[in-house]
């Protein structure tokens, strides 16, 4: 049954002729990272999957995770659609996309439908999404959806902590109504300012980055090394701009020497490309985090034990510790080339609409 169609996209319920597409979805690596590990390995498990889930909850509700498929070719690239659970009061929006679609406005366009569709067609006036704190392509696309971070939530008592965003029908005017407006709008301000300066100071790291001579990056016997500051002042922004310590990983292939107590260095030198692509990483994090900032959720302590911080004095904590660092690579272009790059003022404030 065809639910919904977009520019681009149709989406429909799931059938059981849709079971080799779903045993693909479901063991997709980032699945399993991000939502867990189904224990679906063949096409007889995937139809069960489809039976006792989606199908069941059409027959229940009326809505579920529909599939998602290109309009015209038919193919199917991923699900989106608003889901009952038990261990929630709100109806969850939930979404998966295949790897070779994601990054091209399909998630974004499904699942602004599936939203619309809720509102208007099922009268689902709140909708909460659930995502993992280290899942930014999802949070990011929460933020653009208009969603807002409310609180942490487990949806089962052994579960880990997940990232609780709500989308309110007419809450612009913030979770108390017009009333509220001068909160909000701080509360926007307040964003716009820590990331203005907190991606000016990512900003100006890049620089000191692309400047730096070949010759100079590597070399071990310069104290301290280049690559290395560079190295450490991405770790532990990464690291800071996480909703916990408890499970942090970096993406590969870095891994967690920082962290030891004697000191030990990475296995190897970083080349630049890294090191450029671990920094977009950081710009995305700490983009994603301050663009879902709220004034409860700035209060907030800062989940690593030992911080005693808010969320907010974490943030600038942070951010000085990045400044610190751009600044010291400065110092030492200056005296390796006597060149150093140009000064930033300010982080685009676009790049945060974005979000």
């Amino acid at each position: 049954m065809r639910v919904l169609e977009t520019d681009r996209l149709i989406l429909r319920w799931l059938m059981a002729a849709d079971a080799p597409f779903v045993l693909e979805l479901l063991n997709d690596p980032d699945w399993i990272r991000y939502i867990g590990d189904r224990g679906v390995r063949t096409v007889e498990d995937a139809r069960g999957y489809i039976r006792r889930g989606p199908a069941a909850s059409y027959e229940r509700f009326g809505f579920g995770l529909y599939l998602v498929e290109l309009k015209g070719a038919g193919t199917p690239i991923g699900i989106c659609g608003p889901i009952r659970r038990e261990s929630l009061v709100d109806v969850d929006l939930g979404f998966a996309f295949l790897h070779g679609f994601r990054g091209k406005g399909y998630a974004f366009e499904a699942a602004s439908a599936a939203l619309d569709h809720a509102r208007r067609v099922l009268g689902i006036p709140r909708i909460v999404a659930v995502t993992t704190p280290d899942n930014h392509r999802s949070i990011e696309l929460l933020l653009r959806l208009g969603f807002r971070f409310e609180r942490m939530a487990r949806l089962a008592p052994d579960d880990i902590e997940l990232l609780l965003y709500a989308h309110d029908a007419g809450s612009a005017a913030g979770p108390g109504g017009p009333d509220d407006q001068g909160d909000v709008d701080m509360e926007s301000l307040l964003r716009e300012i820590t990331w203005g300066q907190f991606g000016a100071a990512i900003d100006t790291l890049e620089r000191a980055v692309n400047a730096c001579p070949e010759g100079l990056w590597g070399d071990r016997s310069k104290q301290p090394e280049y690559w290395y500051t560079v190295y450490h002042t991405l770790f532990w922004l990464d690291y800071h701009l996480s909703e916990t310590e408890t499970g942090f990983t970096p993406p590969e292939p870095f891994g967690l020497e920082e962290m030891d107590p004697a000191g030990l260095l990475p296995p190897r030198v970083y080349t630049k490309a890294e090191m450029l692509a671990y920094l977009g990483h950081g710009r995305r994090k700490c983009r994603a985090r301050i663009a879902g900032l709220t004034a409860e959720g700035a209060r907030r302590h800062c989940g690593f034990e030992r911080r005693d911080m808010s969320v907010a004095e974490l943030l600038l904590y942070n951010m000085r510790h990045v400044q610190h660092h751009a600044a010291q690579l400065y110092l030492i272009l200056r005296r390796e080339t006597d060149s150093t790059p140009g000064w930033v003022g300010r982080a685009r404030m676009d790049e945060l609409a974005r979000v």
